[in-house]
Order: structure tokens, then C-alpha cells, then sequence
């Protein structure tokens, strides 16, 4: 999985923009009520004030203060690790500038630049008297349409994925002077992604396709459908579902390619990273187009015990210093959501990182392992050593589950981190703001595994 902080930013978001008109967005677009108990002074002084309290991971302070409608659209847990997951994506906090202030339609607003490391945030916020109306930490907007690239290794076309009425741009990368070749279709981890795979300052969905296009494989990749589409329509805001967000378009990619020509259609595999890997078995059992499938960092683990994990790890290496602060409530949250359809369940007690419960009944319910269990065609298993959010321990659990299968196989690479590019010791977020391209040997692993099982 991506950033575990990434992943719940998004469907918090998703969640939450049904019940409040502002935009809610832990991590990247925040946006609250909040009463902030002190008496009226400069906007651009109130603004600092309540700054600095995020920042000084006052979370449980600024709750107490929320106005009933924000609180049912963010947590203490949230608000408390705010500051720690931009710190995490975007590095260490350099300085707030450019300070202005406005009035408008019978709000006060104050806004500033937060310079980080490695981006900027813009930090937005509005008073109506001494009540905050809205908080919004924005990135700076810089979403450009990924260019199509020929060269004389690889011609690049532009497409459109179309699924359930949703249509995302795509592009597939064509080898030259090979005459239909095999396919790769690459499917994304959690969290909204482009077709690129950007995260920090690597791409490796587009490294991906690019090196295997020059050695006699084409590649398609799509935009990912959270990322096109930011709202969750209403007409499924209560079923949205792990197949909403990474299953349904995978497979009519699937679809796509076995129509299209200039490709051996025969051959068509699918390439999974992180939840897109996860996810393999239950598109492997949806279809049967598919030659083979390679799994990139898949967990073997539910998403819940995913979370902890991570977030134990990363208080290890004194990187989430409010964890114990957090986790007897994140553990009642999970807990609770255990009883969900029993009596024992509490409405009142927010769900996991806000996850629609939709969601979640999806995503735990599944079992990957056991789903894989009903793969009969060519797998591959690939894991980065050093991957801290998908670990060893997940690889081990893949290698034993299936152990008794032939058309498994597995391998495991030193050093490499989540993304397959280098890491750090000891690994962390870091490591993914770091320039680095994917791993040129597990290109050459992965094309050597697909030349051998191409159906002839």
C-alpha cells in the first residue's frame, strides 16, 4: 500500500463531502468548523494561533472546539497526525510566508505558504466571528496530463478508459519493430494515482512501461478513477467498494486490450503494485483473458492490521511520535467496527481513519490468500526487502500459502524499497522523495518470466 496516511486521506475525503459542503481532505484538503474559545484579534494572528496548534499536534484541543458538524467529518486521531503525514509526504517544515488577509460575504480569512522540503502547501483559513468556518491545507495545483512519448525504442498512443459510465485517460506504450507483442496492464495501490505512479519524485508506473517497451513488451496504464474523479456520487456513496476503486477498471482494461490491434491478445498480463496486487486474485478469478499475473508488493494482511503495522514501525524509528497517544483509539475504532451488524456496534464512534463502512466490510472481508488459491495460470511474486509497508513478513505468508502451487513463483529483492528503488537504513517515507527509477533487474526478472510463459 501506498502511504497508509495517503490511502486514508482520500476516502475520508470521499466520505465526508456528503455530509458537509467544504471539502475534507486529511493530508491534503482539510476542511473544518472550528471554534477556536478565544477572543477576537487579527485574522492573520488568529490564524497563527491555530497553525501552531497543529503543528504542536494539539489535535484533541482543536476537536474540543469543533462545531457538531465538523466533528462528525474529522477525529482527534485525524487532526492529532495531520501535521506528522505532511511532515511524512512532504519532508521537514522550513517556514510559513506570505501572510494576507481578506474579508468577504461576512467572512475573515488569512492565508499563508507552508514551504516543506520538498512542495508547498497553501494554508486557507475563514472566520465568521470567532468561530472557523473552513481549513484547508491545498497543495500548490500542478496536475499536467501526462504526455504521450515516442522515441525510436517506443511509440506511445493516447487512450481512454472507459468503465460504468467513468472515463479515464490512458496511454499505451508500443515497442518498435515487434510485431504484435505481449501486453502489460499495469493496475495502482491505494490512493488516488495517476497513470505515472508519481509519488514523491519517482514515477514508476511510467519507468515500468517505458523499460519493458524497450525490451519487446507494451504496457497500458491508466489514470486511476479516484483520481480522476475526486467525488464519490451519491447513488453509491453507501456501497463504495475496493471494485469501485481498482477491480472494475482493471478488468475492462482487460477488455480494452483483447479488442485492440497491434497487440498479441493472447498474451495479455497484468502487472498489480501494492493493493493492485492484493487485488489479483479477485481479478484473476473475474476473468479469464489474462495469461498471467505478477504481483508487486502485495499484502498478504487485511488493511487494519496493515495501518498498525505501519504505524508501529514508523514510532520505531521516531517518526510517529503521537502514536500511543493514537492507538487506544485507533484500536477502539477498529473494535468497534468488528460489531458492526451486531448490537454491540456503536454509531457513535467514528470507523477506522473514517473509511465508509461499505469500504471496509469490502476490503477485510476479503481474503486474498485463499482467492489465490484458485489461480491456475502463471504468478509471479515479487517484494523489496526493504519495503517497510509490505513486508517480508507478507512475502513469507504469500511463499507459504502457496508453497504446494506450480505456477507460482517468487523472488525477493535486497535493498529495495515499496516502489523498487533503493532505500534507505533504516527505510522510510523518505526514501520515496528521493530521484530514483524502477529497479532495471526486476525489469529484467519480470521480462524474462513473461518470455517464458507466453501462450504460444
Amino acid at each position: 500500500m501506498k502511504n497508509i496516511f495517503y490511502k486514508a486521506a482520500i476516502l475520508v475525503k470521499e466520505a465526508a463531502c456528503r455530509k458537509i459542503a467544504a471539502t475534507l481532505l486529511l493530508a491534503f484538503f482539510t476542511t473544518v468548523g472550528v471554534n477556536t474559545g478565544y477572543a477576537q484579534t487579527a485574522t492573520i494572528d488568529k490564524a497563527k494561533i491555530t497553525l501552531k496548534q497543529i503543528m504542536n499536534y494539539q489535535g484533541d484541543s482543536v476537536h474540543v472546539q469543533l462545531s457538531d458538524m465538523a466533528k462528525s467529518a474529522i477525529t482527534p486521531l485525524q487532526l492529532n497526525t495531520l501535521w506528522y503525514s505532511f511532515k511524512m509526504q512532504f519532508g521537514d517544515f522550513i517556514e510559513d510566508t506570505d501572510w494576507k488577509e481578506n474579508h468577504t460575504m461576512g467572512y475573515d480569512m488569512a492565508t499563508c505558504k507552508l514551504i516543506f522540503k520538498n512542495s508547498a502547501l497553501n494554508f486557507i483559513v475563514a472566520y465568521r466571528g470567532n468561530t472557523i468556518e473552513s481549513l484547508l491545507f491545498k497543495p500548490e495545483e500542478k496536475k499536467v496530463e501526462t504526455a504521450a512519448v515516442s522515441n525510436d525504442k517506443f511509440t506511445e498512443e493516447k487512450m481512454t478508459l472507459k468503465c460504468d459510465g467513468y472515463e479515464m485517460p490512458a496511454i499505451l506504450t508500443i515497442p518498435e519493430n515487434t510485431d504484435n507483442p505481449p501486453c502489460v496492464i499495469i493496475v495502482h495501490g491505494s490512493g488516488p494515482s495517476d497513470m505515472d505512479g508519481s509519488t514523491g519524485k519517482t514515477k514508476i508506473y511510467r519507468d515500468i512501461a517505458h523499460k519493458l517497451a524497450e525490451r519487446g513488451i507494451a504496457v497500458f496504464r491508466y489514470d486511476k478513477r479516484t483520481y480522476v474523479y475526486k467525488d464519490i456520487p451519491d447513488s453509491i456513496a453507501d456501497r463504495i467498494s475496493v471494485d469501485y476503486e481498482t477491480t472494475d477498471d482493471a478488468l475492462a482494461a482487460v477488455k480494452m486490450m483483447k479488442k485492440y490491434n497491434g497487440i498479441d491478445n493472447e498474451n495479455i498480463f497484468i502487472i498489480g503494485h501494492s493493493q493492485g496486487g492484493m487485488m489479483i486474485p479477485r481479478i484473476a478469478n473475474r476473468t479469464n483473458d489474462v495469461r498471467g499475473y505478477i504481483m508487486l508488493s502485495a499484502p498478504a494482511q487485511g488493511l487494519l492490521d496493515a495501518v498498525q503495522e505501519q504505524m508501529e514501525y514508523l514510532y520505531s524509528i521516531s517518526m510517529n511520535p503521537t502514536w500511543p497517544e493514537i492507538k487506544p483509539e485507533l484500536e477502539k475504532q477498529i473494535n468497534n467496527f468488528k460489531n458492526y451488524g451486531t448490537d454491540s456496534y456503536d454509531a457513535n464512534i467514528p470507523t477506522p481513519m473514517n473509511l465508509p463502512i461499505s469500504y471496509l466490510k469490502d476490503i477485510e472481508s476479503y481474503n486474498q490468500i485463499e482467492e489465490a488459491q484458485k489461480i491456475h495460470c502463471p504468478l509471479l511474486i515479487l517484494n523489496g526487502e526493504a519495503d517497510y509497508q509490505v513486508t517480508m513478513k507478507d512475502f513469507k505468508a504469500w511463499e507459504n500459502a502457496l508453497k504446494l502451487k506450480s505456477n507460482v513463483q517468487y523472488k525477493s529483492y535486497s535493498g529495495l524499497s515499496h516502489l523498487y528503488t533503493p532505500s534507505s537504513n533504516p527505510p522510510s517515507p523518505a526514501d520515496y522523495n528521493k530521484e530514483a527509477e524502477f529497479s532495471d533487474k526486476v525489469i529484467e526478472d519480470i521480462c524474462t518470466w513473461i518470455t517464458e510463459n507466453l501462450r504460444k
